[in-house]
């Protein structure tokens, strides 16, 4: 596939969004090409262009699509059919949304196998059953039948990845196939797909933010910003020496194993809204090498130093070497003793699903029935300024561990054993008093579903204080609510905007603010930075870093992102099936795991090496 000087135009209200802006690049039979960049750039914009399934109202006023001889963009509806799906598959970021709920998953490949095959329903299902087979679901007979919900995250991943391949597809585009998958599953997806390529020689274009998951898939990489390819490289070249500034702040805003008290370097700013074309570079205003005329003419696009691929940048391998890398302070140690001190202790909690019926509670009554335990027994502390991680794979039971100590647990489980909160003992499935709940507040893996939509940024923080500190009132609570929001990097103008205003990385700020509010010492997090990119990632992080080294908090952290455990956490504990099976310091668990478990988990996680 050759694609030359492609754009995309969306109309909004007062003006037209330059979404993709001149692209060209070529994707080889049986190569990987990463398409990467922030949130907004255009990715998946321009590889919906590629399919021809952009928004009604969209244009592409410049351009041109060839797959194997055929333009794309001049062939009528009727004929691009038949190149979508049996000729160019999708891979949807998010399958759970992508199956017909009211199907089952062999009837939807099966479907896909009839829409561009001359076979019957027999052949057809036979087809499908080793198809799923071939993208690693086991007992593929009985998945067959089985309907998406009924499926974990993984399974559907794989399901659809069978069903993008039913139809045998020359090109595969993956549009973030393994964002909401744990390590290990995204480690199995991946396999299964450089298997398939490998085997049947498929060509993969595969979309992400996430610069972990390129080496050991990817061959190539193509950098984009602001709707344009700004960088092309193969993989290795791309991680060892890139040569846009851009490139450079995204691989330096990296959290890096071992350097905990190394401030990250988010790149300051936000992508343009491109709703007029910049008559200069895109990255200007965030570039730090950035001239006067890089304000004013757009960069053409030239060969890299080394020939093996190409940069838009006219100052392109002439960065000095010595970047400016500055330095964050090395987090303060409390004494030993305040480090020692255990704030928050869970001692032999359990779960257990409550009977959804009468005739199932009579038959537990009577022993005929034996509950469904999530957590049968689980001890662990969390240490006065210090950060405690949970880690294991999706439905280890890492949330409902920590929901269940903080007694957030919603109505269908019930839990037991003790919460020890400074050596003050509650019971697990009472609820929480006022002190409990000032002192433990949680920030929520997305800001924009935890954020009331219809409440002003003051008035989200004031609902805090009425809840958990009644006695803030006035000027007082206003002058509270400004501090907060200097504190977590907002601008004062923030008091009366609504979430819908922030971008995500702010509104994670808010959540952060929002949970500041009451002075707690510990805060849960849950999955702070798993939909953000980069550079806000890189933010978020700066600022958890900072608010626990001047306010002494301690943190409970959840994610299945080892960079950031490796940043932020002091203690690692893991978990499998309802049990920490390993706990320990952080570098201890992360460079010498004693636990097969562990040594299996840490093994899927994808590493990069840069410059």
């Amino acid at each position: 596939m050759s694609v030359r000087d492609l754009s995309v135009d969306l109309p909004l209200e007062g003006g037209t969004l330059h979404a993709v802006r001149h692209v060209s690049f070529e994707l080889m039979r049986g190569e990987t090409l990463a398409l990467v960049g922030e949130s907004g750039c255009g990715k998946s914009m321009a590889a919906s262009a590629l399919m021809r399934l952009l928004p009604e109202d969209a244009r592409t006023p410049s351009g041109r699509i060839v797959f194997d001889g055929t333009e794309l963009l001049s062939l009528m509806e009727s004929e691009m059919r038949a190149f979508r799906g049996a000729r160019i598959a999708l891979i949807f970021q998010e399958p759970a949304t992508s199956f017909n709920p009211v199907m089952t998953v062999g009837a939807q490949i099966v479907e896909m196998i009839r829409a561009h095959r001359r076979v019957t329903s027999s052949e057809a299902r036979k087809a499908a059953i080793e198809w799923l087979r071939r993208a690693g679901v086991p007992e593929p007979e009985r998945r067959f039948s089985a309907f998406p919900h009924e499926l974990s995250g993984g399974l559907k991943q794989r399901a659809m990845i069978a069903m993008a391949l039913s139809a045998e597809p020359d090109i595969v585009i993956a549009d973030e196939p393994t964002t909401a998958l744990d390590v290990t599953l995204q480690a199995q997806v991946l396999d299964e797909l450089k298997r398939l390529k490998r085997e049947r020689g498929l060509t993969l274009l595969l979309i992400t933010h996430d610069l972990a998951l390129l080496p050991g898939i990817a061959d190539r990489v193509a950098l984009m910003y602001a709707g344009e390819i700004v960088e092309t490289a193969p993989t290795e070249d791309f991680f060892r020496a890139p040569e846009h500034p851009y490139a450079r702040a995204l691989l330096r805003a990296l959290p890096k194993s071992g350097n905990r008290e190394e401030r990250l370097h988010p790149i300051e700013g936000t992508v343009p809204l491109l709703t007029r074309i910049p008559e200069g570079c895109a990255f200007a205003p965030r570039c730090p090498y950035a001239e006067s005329r890089c304000r004013s003419e757009a960069p053409r696009e030239i060969w890299r130093g080394d020939r093996r691929g190409t940069v838009r940048c006219r100052r392109a391998g002439g960065l000095a070497e010595a970047e400016s890398r500055a330095t964050g302070e090395a987090l303060s140690e409390k004494s030993d003793k305040a480090a020692d001190e255990a704030l928050l202790e869970i001692r032999h909690l359990s779960v257990k699903v409550n009977p959804r019926n009468m005739r199932e509670k009579a038959a537990e009554l009577l022993g005929k029935a034996r509950p469904r335990v999530i957590l049968p027994d689980l001890n662990f502390e969390i240490r006065r300024g210090r950060t405690l991680a949970l880690v294991g794979e999706s439905g280890s039971g890492k949330t409902t561990a920590a929901l269940a100590a903080l007694g957030l647990l919603g109505s269908g489980l019930h839990a037991e054993g003790t919460v020890l909160l400074r050596g003050e003992a509650f019971r697990a499935d009472a609820p929480r008093p006022i002190r409990f709940r000032r002192a433990v507040q949680v920030v929520f893996q997305d800001p924009f579903s935890s954020l009331d939509p219809r409440m002003t940024v003051e008035e989200l923080l004031g609902e805090a204080f009425t809840a958990l500190c009644p006695d803030l009132k006035g000027d007082a609570r206003s002058a509270r609510i400004g501090r907060l929001l200097d504190e977590t990097g907002l601008p004062a103008g923030s008091r009366t905007r609504y979430p819908h205003e922030f971008s995500g990385g702010q509104r994670q700020r808010i959540a952060i603010a929002r949970a500041l509010a009451a002075e707690p010492e510990i805060i849960l997090l849950d999955e702070p930075t798993s939909a953000l990119d980069v550079s806000v990632q890189a933010q978020i992080l700066n600022l958890l870093l900072g608010l626990q080294k001047e306010r002494g908090l301690s943190y409970l952290l959840i994610t299945h992102n080892f960079g950031v455990v490796e940043y932020l956490a002091h203690r690692i504990a893991v978990m499998k099936a309802g049990r920490i099976v390993e706990e320990g310091p952080a570098s201890q668990v992360m460079n010498s795991p004693q636990d097969p478990y562990t040594q299996r988990l840490l093994a899927s996680v994808p590493r990069i090496r840069t410059s």
